[in-house]
């Protein structure tokens, strides 16, 4: 009786110990496990997040490769004669590079830190529109308004180039835009009030034997096309007036193009003066912090004393040894 209830003690003692090393090893498991998800979760972090790693620039290097691709696939596809050749084979790679765009947005997601932030924002939804339109194009065949959407690939491109080494030069030209948009604005203002006044005037000049400014508004089309120097030739005045006012307007349509430009290059010119001073202001700030750090470093522990020699080994005052 003895002897079977030992043998019953024993036998749960092992049952118990099997059990703790199941338990064991499977945490071990689920641990492993879980440290091998967050490796990838991270590897794949770098990848779409961190376009400053070597990974980052490799795949954003890629994916611009395939957003040009799919560019090109489109308009070869609006193309007759090309669509009616290769359709096929652009059709494939169109489906091909669709299917890498939504696993590459499935992706982004699942690895972001904040999924939601990410889905609804500007890029986030440019990603959408990187793939959906093209699915909804395959069903609904000869729709232009999902093919005006697949083009809208094209703004992943600024996505790409916000990497670092263009991330500085987009920040001055976006800060020189700003910084000039109010000169600009007002120069456009007094553009379109002399377009106006101008539309007036040769309404009134050739409006009368010229069909061509039979009207305001056409006339005002003519002001514009001719005061931007594009000059389609459509309309053309006929009198000598008509014609002395059109080649004073032709000189002045260079300077319409001058000004703007002149404005912004000299506000991009002030940011990067503005971004070199404050690099040099930095570096100098970093010098006399290393310094002061040095001098400090020198100090003596005893009296206190400053700006030992960087050779000195005892304090020049006490002769207290140095402490570096």
């Amino acid at each position: 009786m003895e002897s079977s209830t030992l043998k019953d003690k024993k036998n749960k003692k092992a049952i118990s110990a099997l059990k703790k090393v199941k338990t064991k090893n499977s945490n071990s498991f689920s641990k492993g496990r879980r440290f091998a998800q967050r490796r990838w979760r991270m590897r794949l972090d770098r990848l779409f997040f961190k376009s400053n790693t070597t990974e980052g620039k490799i795949f954003d290097t890629a994916l611009l490769a395939l957003i040009v691709l799919s560019l090109v696939v489109v308009m070869m596809q609006s193309v007759t004669e090309i669509d009616q050749q290769y359709g096929t084979y652009l059709l494939a790679i169109e489906m091909a590079v669709t299917v890498l765009f939504a696993i590459e947005y499935v992706l982004r997601v699942a690895t972001s830190h904040h999924p939601m932030r990410y889905i609804l924002s500007f890029y986030g939804i440019i990603d959408l529109l990187a793939f959906v339109p093209a699915i909804f194009s395959w069903t609904y065949a000869g729709s232009n308004f999902f093919l005006l959407l697949r083009v809208t690939r094209i703004i992943s491109i600024f996505k790409v180039l916000d990497m670092n080494q263009y991330t500085g030069e987009a920040q001055i030209l976006s800060q020189a835009l700003r910084a000039s948009r109010h000169k600009v604005t007002v120069f456009v203002i007094f553009v379109a009030t002399n377009v106006v006044l101008l539309g007036f005037i040769m309404f009134l000049v050739e409006g009368k034997d010229n069909p061509g400014f039979s009207s305001i508004p056409k006339s005002i089309y003519w002001a514009i096309v001719t005061l931007t120097t594009v000059g389609y030739g459509d309309i053309a005045p006929q009198s000598a007036l008509g014609r002395s006012i059109a080649a004073i307007v032709m000189i002045l349509g260079y300077g319409v193009l001058a000004v703007p430009t002149g404005i912004v290059s000299a506000e991009i010119a002030t940011q990067v003066t503005h971004k070199s001073d404050e690099e040099e202001s930095e570096g100098d700030k970093q010098k006399t912090q290393a310094t002061q750090k040095e001098n400090r470093s020198k100090e003596c522990s005893n009296c206190g004393a400053e700006h030992h020699s960087e050779v000195a080994h005892f304090c020049y005052k006490c002769g207290t040894e140095l402490v570096l």
